[in-house]
């Protein structure tokens, strides 16, 4: 059994036993909060209904006596923080607006009365602990992490907007959202935008978490820092040189990682140190913007020291650029790619996929086509298997000619003539397994090269 597949039990037995409990602890209080001289309001501790509600959040949190699932109502408004939220019970901090949530509409910002101060929006070390539907917004700390949200433990960050939130300093990561070992929760459903950070501008993932990023948006975020294990414009999942496989076994999976830029190093996505793994994502038009120097790598993937342990599974990579000499996915010292489709990307110089250094990487089941210049650049010799490209590829078992797609300037399934289809190598764990657009990864007996499973006209997929 998987380590995503574990974590998704653990995470549902959670949640169902939470839920139980909210609905039958006779003692559980609620607790509302509304925006600071909201009309006919007047603030009485507890804070049990509207008409008593408090103004400031952190007093509401903090009024709840027993961790027993309290929910904080926060209805629509703006509430502009003078010190960070310290959300340390299990309770759960929900959005509300005629009875449904607003994240849109309910604003936590850390800009104290249109004066940038040098604070985070939140800080969350509960296990239990659950936001839902909440903007968080303009969150500033200078040399340190996680400037819109810093997390220790929290079981769920759901339909939230984590955007404009900046970590300033060398090397100081997680401008939207910066998670530190030992999470074990779920981010998903979110919009996470525009944050700036050293490294990972929108989520920094720290070595040692176990949890799920999934179906969110990761868009127009930067990571500044100029060196190589640092970077990833949208996304950074950081592990250990010295620590078994997985280091870091967070999986990233159904989210659009777009428009990030690094300076250095992943403008969409670094991996390294075997950090974790990126699957059925899209990660296109992302950019690199270092022009000089070595330290220049992956406009949309880059693995560093990864000895083949970061993994990207079943994912899109298009449409990444850079103005010099770069790839689209840089695979230092190792890397693992399976089931990914690399086209069309425009990298000055390069293109595709270059490998240097030494490690372990491998290419599985990948299609590389149309990428400015070269499609594949060795500097070592990581092993393709299976993999199609236009020109002959080291390894067993490849295809050299036209993968076939539906369109080529931007729908890349695989028609019926396709070469790729039935030509992929069959992995541990790929039964289960989905392609990008949610199909059964093996609809025949054997998988299909690419990011797309190929479905025949008339035939019946059970359990789609």
């Amino acid at each position: 059994m998987s380590i995503a597949v574990m974590f998704e039990r653990v995470m549902n037995r959670a949640l169902l036993g939470l839920g139980l409990l909210w609905a039958s602890a006779a003692c559980a209080t609620n607790v509302f909060v509304v925006p600071e001289g909201t009309h006919a309001v007047q603030p009485e501790w507890v804070y049990t209904n509207w008409a008593t509600a408090a103004t400031n959040i952190q007093e509401a949190h903090d009024a709840i006596d027993i961790n027993d699932g309290n929910i904080i109502f926060i209805t629509n408004g703006l509430y502009r923080l003078t010190n960070q939220l310290m959300i340390t019970k299990g309770v759960v901090l929900r959005s509300w607006k005629d009875g449904a949530t607003a994240p849109a509409e309910t604003i936590l910002d850390a800009n104290n009365d249109g004066k940038t101060v040098s604070n985070r929006v939140m800080v969350v070390s509960n296990a239990v602990a659950i936001l839902d539907g909440l903007t968080i917004q303009n969150g500033s700390v200078a040399n340190d992490y996680g400037a819109g949200i810093t997390i220790y433990k929290c079981l769920l960050v759901t339909n939230c907007i984590i955007q404009n939130n900046i970590s300033m300093g060398t090397g100081y990561g997680g401008g939207g959202i910066q998670v530190w070992t030992p999470w074990l929760g779920k981010i998903t459903h979110c919009l996470v935008s525009s944050n700036y950070a050293g490294r990972g501008g929108g989520l920094f993932v720290n070595k040692g978490s176990t949890g799920i990023i999934e179906h969110c948006t990761i868009i127009s975020n930067y990571a500044s820092h100029n060196n190589n294990p640092y970077g990833g414009g949208g996304l950074n999942m950081a592990g250990s040189s010295d620590a078994p496989f997985p280091t870091t076994a967070v999986t990233a999976r159904w989210c659009t990682i777009a428009f990030n830029t690094a300076y250095a190093c992943g403008g969409g996505v670094n991996i390294y140190f075997n950090g974790g793994v990126v699957e059925n994502c899209l990660i296109a038009s992302n950019y690199q913007v270092r022009t000089t120097g070595s330290i220049r790598r992956g406009s949309g993937v880059h693995f560093n020291y990864g000895t083949g342990q970061g993994i990207i599974r079943n994912c899109l990579i298009a449409c990444n650029s850079n103005v010099n000499n770069n790839a689209a996915v840089q695979m230092y010292y190792g890397g693992r790619l399976e089931n990914c489709t690399v086209v069309n990307n425009r990298n000055g110089g390069l293109s595709g996929i270059w490998t240097l250094g030494g490690g372990t990487g491998c290419v599985v089941n990948t299609i590389i086509y149309s990428n400015l210049a070269f499609d594949v650049l060795y500097t070592n010799e990581v092993e393709f298997t299976n993999c199609c490209a236009p020109d002959e590829l080291l390894g067993a078992d490849n295809i050299t000619g036209y993968p076939a797609f539906a369109d080529p300037a931007g729908d890349f399934r695989l028609t019926s003539d396709s070469p790729c289809i039935n030509k992929g190598l069959n992995l541990e764990g790929m039964d289960g397994a989905r392609d990008l657009l949610g199909k059964r990864r093996i609809l025949e007996r054997v998988v299909d090269i690419g990011a797309y499973e190929f479905l025949r006209r008339g035939m019946v997929v059970i359990g789609r």
